[in-house]
């Protein structure tokens, strides 16, 4: 869903590059695996995996402007990129955190206990992760298309 225009897209991947690669070394170091290379590149491709779904399945992008229009913030504002990180980071980091607990726990009697043990930490590491990240890849995104931010750019 995010990926209706060519903008949307090059500032979603940006972001979700860099959140996967975050929340995938966060999520290795809190669950006390060994920090690998091999451990960190499957949990990292895992996680960008996961993100590319959510933002497929979920119109998250309209999601987060009626949340900011109801917020009243106006782009470009500081107010404006808080109030739409908050909804776009909830969305993805939530699926992402369940989906990844699913593959790395299995549904059971431990995945809540992991879940919620792992989320809020996960979830501040998102906002503050994709809140940094959100500015300079929509400056790159910005940079690719030309200024143009409309569908078709």
């Amino acid at each position: 869903m995010l990926f209706k225009d060519h903008f949307g897209c090059i500032v979603c991947t940006i972001v979700m590059f860099v959140l996967g690669a975050a929340m995938a070394l966060v999520g290795l170091l809190c669950a006390g695996d060994p920090l690998t290379y091999a451990g960190f590149m499957r949990s990292w491709g895992t996680a960008f995996v996961f993100n590319t779904i959510a933002a497929l399945l979920f119109p998250v992008a309209s999601w987060a402007e009626r949340f900011c229009r109801l917020c009243k913030t106006k782009p470009g504002t500081i107010g404006y990129q808080l109030a739409n990180t908050l909804i776009m980071n909830g969305v993805f980091v939530t699926f992402v955190t369940v989906c990844m607990m699913t593959v790395n726990v299995g549904f059971g009697k431990m995945f809540w206990p992991a879940f919620f043990g792992l989320y809020p930490i996960l979830f501040v590491l998102g906002y503050i992760v994709s809140f940094l990240v959100g500015i300079p890849a929509a400056k790159i995104a910005m940079k690719i298309v030309g200024g143009r931010t409309e569908e078709g750019a």
